[in-house]
């Protein structure tokens, strides 16, 4: 039976308790009263399991979107549920994702989800601040750790796409992440593995974006840049008494990684038009942001180098 949503929601501020009544719906409990609206409660877990994140990130990149007036004409509230469970169950089948939206059309649910994904990317630079780098800053060399991650790509064997992690096509991008706090502060893609390892695409944007003397932390795959840029294991700039703290800071993007991939269009293999994986892409780095900045920060490090 399809279901009733609220289009009073159009192009407004939302509430936690818009967001928890609307989440609802989706998730069969409409007829249910409301336990407890606090962070990290019964409620704000469940909404997170069927959505990706929680209300405060939810309904934070929601009131920003209406902010900045990047919401898709005639876009309701409900549509940007569609997008974000679309991106968190990313299913094969797409059927069985518009039974559980109601049984809507899938055009009409492609007609929603692109656009609010792409509105969600518009994000970018309210959200992902390269001068974010400098929280915390002691005076240390670097401010970044950076390191490269593939994302699979339904894609037939390509020599270009071909990624050595995967033995797979996939698309790759970058990430840097301020040292003193783990935010987000940069990404960079998508580039062809086959044709861009980390080091190249490192070269093809951040070192622009440097300030003379500035270093980044990364593995060994940027060798080739230190002294000038990097500090790595086993290069000149790098001393066996920091090794383990480095090691701590390297592991982090890791976790980064791992947070996005929770989204399942970042760790199926996307099928869609590959022009919009850069959207894609950008929208979860903008809801992690939002999480780290909101009360799911990653690990601490202490660094001085």
């Amino acid at each position: 039976m399809p279901r009733t949503y609220n289009n009073k929601k159009r192009g407004q501020r939302c509430t936690v308790q818009d967001a928890y009544k609307e989440g609802k719906v989706f998730m069969n409990r409409a007829g249910k009263k409301l336990g407890k609206l606090t962070y990290g409660g019964p409620e704000d877990r469940r909404f997170r399991s069927f959505f990706g994140c929680g209300v405060k990130v939810f309904l934070t990149a929601w009131n920003l979107m209406v902010d900045a007036e990047v919401i898709p004409p005639e876009g309701c509230f409900y549509h940007y549920f569609w997008a974000l469970l679309f991106m968190k169950l990313y299913p094969k089948n797409e059927t069985e994702l518009c039974g559980l939206l109601g049984g809507i059309d899938p055009k009409t649910m492609r007609k929603w989800v692109w656009p609010f994904i792409r509105a969600l990317a518009e994000l970018d630079l309210l959200i992902i601040l390269f001068e974010n780098r400098k929280m915390l800053d002691v005076g240390n060399d670097c401010l970044l750790s950076d390191d490269g991650v593939d994302l699979l790509l339904a894609k037939k064997y390509h020599k270009e796409y071909y990624s050595h992690k995967f033995k797979k096509s996939a698309l790759r991008y970058e990430i840097g992440l301020c040292i003193k706090t783990g935010w987000i502060c940069w990404w960079n893609g998508p580039f062809e593995p086959g044709l861009y390892n980390d080091e190249s695409i490192f070269h093809k944007g951040l070192v622009g974006w440097l300030e003379e003397g500035e270093l980044v932390e990364t593995d060994r795959g940027y060798r080739g840049s230190s002294p000038q840029y990097i500090k790595c294991p086993g290069t000149v700039n790098t001393h066996a008494d920091k090794k383990e703290m480095q090691q701590r800071v390297r592991c982090r993007q890791e976790t980064v990684n791992k947070r996005m991939k929770q989204w399942n269009i970042l760790k199926a293999a996307y099928r869609h038009d590959v022009d919009d994986h850069q959207h894609v892409f950008a929208a979860v780095a903008i809801l992690t942001q939002l999480a780290i900045e909101n009360g799911e920060p990653l690990f601490d490090v202490e660094y001085d180098d």
